[in-house]
């Protein structure tokens, strides 16, 4: 039993080092924009970067600003929890977790910035510019798509969500909701500009 836990603490173990390593890999000394006001500004002490205020964050102006990765370093919340040892003297089995490391990145000012977080979590705090392109290109394929609606006869399913024409999008609730006939023709003959429409069709 204990050579068994022994050997899985070792798989997590390198597994994390693994982790550190993709992280290095695909953001250390390369562009990102930042999208998220979680980093913290950073300072370098002792060879190691860390938080200038734990309970400060950076400027919203930041937002959407592109930075440069400068380190990705393990921290406190980097390494597995320690092993246990049950009444009986057995070896408890203690649950793999995610590895958490910080990444710093150093914006066109000169400012520092710091973020705790997992690999699986980054792409939403910070993104690199193929991500930007891809989510460009969808975006471009949406509004196309979305386009070639317009002067097309469309049906009205109980799956449609229909809304008066007069509500925002932050006012897109059950009490602003009209009926429409189901499953007869509804053209979509207006979709951006100073047009009113008749209703807003969510589907």
């Amino acid at each position: 039993m204990q050579s068994i836990m022994v050997v899985l603490l070792s798989l997590a173990i390198t597994s994390g080092q693994d982790k550190l390593d993709q992280a290095k890999t695909a953001y250390l000394n390369k562009q990102v924009v930042v999208k998220s006001v979680v980093f913290r500004p950073a300072i370098k002490a002792n060879g190691k970067y860390q938080y200038e205020d734990v309970y400060s964050f950076i400027a919203s102006k930041y937002i959407g600003q592109t930075a440069t990765v400068i380190a990705v370093q393990p921290n406190e919340d980097f390494s597995q929890p320690a092993e246990k040892v049950n009444a009986l003297g057995e070896v408890v089995a203690q649950q793999v977790r995610e590895p958490w490391f910080d990444i710093v990145v150093k914006f066109d000012d000169g400012s520092l910035a710091i973020l705790r977080e997992t690999a699986a979590g980054l792409p939403q705090s910070i993104l690199l510019p193929e991500n930007i392109a891809e989510i460009e290109a969808a975006r471009k394929a949406r509004a196309e798509k979305i386009k070639s609606f317009v002067g097309r006869t469309l049906y009205a399913t109980a799956h449609s969500t229909v809304y008066r024409p007069d509500v925002a999008l932050t006012e897109m609730q059950d009490r602003n909701r009209i009926n429409p006939p189901l499953l007869e023709p509804l053209k979509l003959r207006w979709r951006s500009g100073t047009k009113k429409p008749d209703a807003r069709l969510l589907s």
